[in-house]
């Protein structure tokens, strides 16, 4: 009679090695899928904050002014506050809104404007890339002064 010992052999401990390598190999894979994917909609969620405040910031002060002026990368508006002025800058990095005493920075968008009739056109873009995917948010509004 033969006793068999127990234990495994070399090529049984091979086998499960390389069969548990290939089940980890997968996890790790959909791990990785998984996190690019969740940074990618965190990004274009933050890119899509940005755009909407920059719009609604905007729009706000062309609300409550009585007089606007448009041109290209520039908007200057007449509140009851004084003068408000966004202007866009040329590496797309943001926009300044200046204001008398104080100046503020809408990071992660630009903007363009275009006087029309009584209103303005107010268009308002920001972008990201990420893990090679480009993000991109436009947006467009026509805007009334309310204090004429």
């Amino acid at each position: 009679m033969i006793t068999r010992s127990k234990g495994f052999t070399l090529l049984e401990l091979i086998f499960s090695m390389g069969l548990s390598l290939i089940v980890l190999a997968a996890g790790y894979g959909a791990y990785f899928s998984f996190s690019r994917a969740d940074e990618v909609e965190r990004r274009r969620e933050l890119v899509i904050i940005a755009a909407h405040g920059a719009m609604s910031r905007i729009k706000e002060d062309v609300r409550a002014s009585s007089a606007a002026a448009a041109s290209g990368s520039t908007l200057s508006l007449q509140t009851p506050d004084g003068r408000v002025s966004y202007r866009s800058r040329a590496n797309g990095s943001g926009i300044d809104r200046i204001t008398p005493g104080r100046r503020s920075f809408l990071k992660g968008a630009t903007a363009s404007f275009a006087g029309s009739g009584r209103g303005v056109n107010v268009s308002v873009k920001a972008s990201a890339k990420v893990h090679g995917r480009a993000i991109r948010v436009d947006l467009n509004s026509f805007v009334m002064p309310r204090n004429r």
